[in-house]
This record gives structure tokens, sequence and C-alpha cells, in this order.
């Protein structure tokens, strides 16, 4: 969905970082969909586009491929922080000033449909830019993790057809830090065996591939809590 529009400047000191984010999140909350509707891709995709349609009435522009070449430079710099197994992700460098002063924007799809993360949020003020990735999850009771595991400092934005919910949260509030170590030493167990048994084989190879889910259904008594540690992660960038 390419939509050509200009930068909107900040115009009341609620524009924050936070308050225009935190709107943006609180709108795609209350999206309305059909119950367990997020078991295809293509109801995945009408819900990625409601979340650009939510930025763009709250005066956040999008900017989508083909990329002007200097988006393509920072985004290039930032793909290895962002697309690989990297456990954190830094959200704020003084060192990028593509957009000028009190200025939003959503890069769609940064590094294509199938690499993480979904969004990047953009917004640059007198002494930073924010670049904020923003992840989206779909599906009928639970979340879904293809090949990477929760990053932190990544923003996740969970539709759940079965309880008809839309949460969000922080990586690092999904998964915890005992647990990540078990994932990281089962992948290299994995890898290795994937190795050994690819020396054996002449016709054929197995491809290594890494997936898993949250064990129980997610929408539960913690997901206020997860949301509230978004706004206060929010407000300290």
């Amino acid at each position: 969905m390419d939509v050509e529009v200009t930068l909107e400047p900040v115009i009341a000191r609620r524009n924050t970082l936070s308050h225009k984010l935190g709107a943006i999140l609180n709108q795609v909350k209350e999206y309305q969909h059909e119950r367990n509707t997020f078991e295809t891709q293509r109801n995945g995709h009408q819900f990625e586009e409601y979340i650009q349609h939510a930025c763009l009435a709250r005066g956040v522009p999008l900017i989508c491929k083909p990329f002007p070449a200097d988006v393509k430079t920072v985004l290039t710099s930032l793909r290895p922080q962002l697309t690989t197994r990297t456990d954190t992700y830094a959200a704020v460098t003084d060192t990028v000033a593509i957009f000028g002063p009190g200025k939003f924007a959503l890069i769609v799809q940064p590094y294509g449909p199938q690499n993480i993360p979904d969004f990047l949020f953009v917004f640059q003020d007198k002494q930073k830019t924010v670049i904020q990735p923003i992840e989206v999850k779909t599906g009928k009771r639970r979340p879904t993790w293809n090949n990477h595991w929760p990053k932190r400092n990544f923003i996740y934005i969970f539709a759940c057809g079965q309880t008809h919910t839309t949460t969000y949260f922080l990586g690092q509030d999904d998964i915890a830090d005992d647990e990540r170590a078990i994932f990281q030493e089962y992948e290299e167990a994995r890898k290795q065996l994937t190795r050994e048994t690819n020396a054996k084989l002449t016709k054929f190879k197995i491809v290594d591939y890494f997936k898993f889910e949250n064990s129980a259904n997610y929408i539960d008594d913690e997901m206020p809590t997860r949301e509230t540690n978004v706004m206060t992660y929010l407000t300290s960038l």
C-alpha cells in the first residue's frame, strides 16, 4: 500500500514520541475484527494496513518502497541490529538526520515482507532521532515466532482472533532471560545436529528453521502491566 505524503511538523507539546505512538497503539487496541479471522495471511495483512491508516489519521506519514537514497542508507546501517538475532535493539541514535527536527514517519516493511520488523516508527527532535521497531503478530490464541525470538526494545502488537482482543508488549516482557538462554542452547544444539546430518546426506539437505509459540493464551491478567511497560519505555526515550 503505497501512500505519498509529506512529513508534518509537530504542532503541539503533546505530540511527543510517547504521546503520539501511545495514542496510535491505543487506537489499534480498538481494532474490530471477527473471531478467529487471524488464521490466514490475508487477514494479517489487513491488520497491518489498519495500523498504517491509524498512523495517517494521527498525522504520521508513511514511507514506502521505493525508499529514497537517504532512507536506504539509514536502513542499511541499522539492519544488523534489526534483522539478526541480536538480543537488544537500541532505539535512540544521535547520528541520523534525514527528516529534520520535530517530525514523525512510519517506514513500512523496511526489509521486505519476509523480514522483521514490519514497521519502523521514526521521531526526530533537535537532540536525537528515535527509530522504534514494531512487529505485528496475529493468531487464533497466541503469538507464533518464526526464526526469531522476541527482541528487547521491540514493540509487538498482537491481535488475538479467539478473544477478539488486541494488545501490545515489549520483547523483554514476553521472554525471560533464563528461557532465552534455554532457547539459545537448543538452537546451537539443533544447528550442530543439522550440520552433522547434512554431512551424511548426498541428494538432500535439512534446512534449519526455528519456530515456537507461547504455551498459554496470551490475553491474560498480565496484559495491562505489559502495556503500561510499553508506555514507560516510550517515555524514557
